[in-house]
């Protein structure tokens, strides 16, 4: 098994940072990986809510497309032994 680091956003360049760690045999099966769990973790229209404690903020949400998860997203692979 391989692990596979996912870069998708980028807080250093933008407002959003997004990573996630992935085991799987290629960077392909990687990526359908990913894009399952995120269809599994996030609500119909693809956002996830966030609490916020400020009374002024009416909401907070973070929109994901698994769609559009790629290979090609993947910025890092390291060789993984499993027990």
């Amino acid at each position: 098994m391989n692990s596979y680091h996912f870069s998708l956003g980028n807080s250093a360049q933008g407002p959003i940072g997004f990573c996630g760690q992935v085991l799987a045999s290629t960077e392909g099966e990687a990526a359908t990986k990913l894009r399952r769990a995120l269809q599994q973790s996030i609500g119909a229209a693809g956002e996830v809510a966030l609490r916020c404690l400020d009374p002024d903020v009416q909401y907070l949400a973070v929109y994901f497309n698994p769609a559009c998860v790629r290979a090609s997203d993947i910025d890092d692979a390291q060789s993984e032994q499993r027990v």
